[in-house]
């Protein structure tokens, strides 16, 4: 007993190696691989779609606006469309219920069919909006920091990168031990006792010390947090749109911790005025039969 005992972790450890390589192998395949969708994405479908649809927002004129929807739709629904290279089928989802709301508006120029539509195509923007800034911060997440590093004299660099792994591992502490003091609270609430006894204050110290080590993590961190920090989500480019007060009275209180090099001021959505296609009239029968 006492020699199998001895032979198990020597078995045990290259097989735990193996499969340690093995995922995280397999782990900078799949990494490799968004990159590559994610470029794709952004050249293809992402940046070309924000900047038309931009320029649609952009557009005073009802009518010329009106011709670039229809430049746009005609794009994105033809037959070698690149629509599907986007990645995100909520995304996409989305685009052919526009599509469809749009059609409906062309077919009966109504105020309601077209506010509808609008409705859907100023969401489809932040949509879109969402997924341009998402995919520029995969493309560059590092391009600030590594910019700012190389500057630097290789020592620095390497306290900077220290620094940068010191605030990683505290901030998973953080997140891990108030798991684990939430789990100590139910088990003993429950009765289940699996831990030990003194589990909830022993998880309760461990859980402030890592609080503290995170805080100071942050500050040594704090230029190098704000190069890191690039993209908007959606959830605050909607924000900014429906509810600016409370991003406003948000960004007051944070103002002095974060810098966000995205102008943020919030705009309410505009229907366009309804304007009447007038049939183009048709040409006499003398016209026809002269030559032009």
């Amino acid at each position: 007993m006492t020699d199998t005992a001895k032979i198990i972790p020597i078995i045990l450890a290259p097989l735990i190696t193996a499969f340690l390589g093995y995922l995280f192998l397999q782990r900078s395949k799949r990494f490799d691989k968004l990159l590559i969708d994610v470029n794709i994405s952004m050249e293809k479908v992402c940046s070309p779609m924000f900047h038309e649809l931009k320029e649609i927002h952009h557009e005073n004129n009802i009518e010329e606006q009106e011709k670039l929807l229809d430049k746009f739709f005609e794009k994105y629904t033809s037959y070698d469309t690149t629509i599907y290279k986007i990645g995100d089928k909520a995304i996409l989802d989305w685009f052919y219920k526009l599509e469809y709301y749009y059609i409906k508006f062309k077919k009966n120029r109504s105020e309601e069919n077209l506010k509808n539509f609008w409705l859907k195509l100023d969401y489809f923007y932040i949509m879109i909006e969402a997924e341009y800034w998402d995919n520029f911060s995969i493309i560059y997440s590092n391009y600030k920091w590594l910019k700012s590093n190389i500057k630097f004299n290789p020592i620095i660099r390497i306290v900077n990168d220290i620094f940068r792994l010191f605030y990683e591992i505290t901030q998973f502490l953080v997140i891990l031990l108030i798991l684990v003091f939430v789990y100590a609270i139910y088990d003993n609430l429950t009765g289940i006792n699996y831990l030990p006894k003194d589990s909830i204050l022993l998880t309760l110290l461990l859980l402030l010390l890592s609080i503290m080590l995170f805080g100071i993590a942050i500050l040594l961190n704090a230029h190098q947090l704000g190069l890191l920090k690039q993209e908007k989500g959606i959830l605050r480019r909607m924000g900014e749109r429906y509810f600016p007060r409370l991003i406003n009275h948000w960004d007051r209180v944070f103002d002095k911790l974060i810098v966000d090099p995205i102008d943020n001021n919030p705009k309410k959505i505009k229907v366009p005025k309804l304007y009447l296609v007038l049939p183009k009239e048709e040409k006499s029968e003398e016209e026809k039969k002269t030559p032009e």
